[in-house]
C-alpha cells in the first residue's frame, strides 16, 4: 500500500471510530470529519467539529509516523504509532495521540 492510500484509510478509520464513539456517548451530535493538510515536511490531520471549529488531531512525517503536535508544529517527534501498520490507529483514541510514557 502507498502513502495516499494509507493516510486514505487512516482518515477512514479515524472517522469510523468517531461516528461509533459520537453514536454510544453523544448522540445528539454530529461527530467530527478528519482531513489532512499537507506542509513542507509533514501532513497535519486536523478535526472539523460540528460547530465549526478545528484542531490539530496530529501530525505525519514522510514514513507515515504519527506524532503528537498543536496547531502551528510538531510537539514531540517521537512517534505513537504509524499509518503503515496492520493496526494504524494505535498510538491515537478519539481526542488525539496518545501521551508516552
Amino acid at each position: 500500500m502507498n502513502f495516499e492510500q494509507s493516510l486514505t484509510r487512516f482518515l477512514y478509520l479515524l472517522e469510523k471510530r468517531a461516528k461509533k464513539h459520537w453514536a454510544e456517548h453523544y448522540p445528539n451530535l454530529t461527530p467530527p470529519k478528519y482531513m489532512a493538510m499537507r506542509r513542507n515536511k509533514y501532513i497535519k490531520v486536523v478535526e472539523h467539529d460540528w460547530e465549526g471549529g478545528k484542531r490539530a488531531y496530529c501530525w505525519l512525517n514522510t514514513n507515515g509516523e504519527i506524532l503528537k503536535g498543536d496547531w502551528k508544529h510538531i510537539v514531540d517527534k517521537r512517534p505513537r504509532g504509524n499509518i503503515f501498520d496492520i493496526n494504524p490507529l494505535k498510538g491515537t483514541n478519539v481526542f488525539g495521540v496518545d501521551y508516552l510514557v
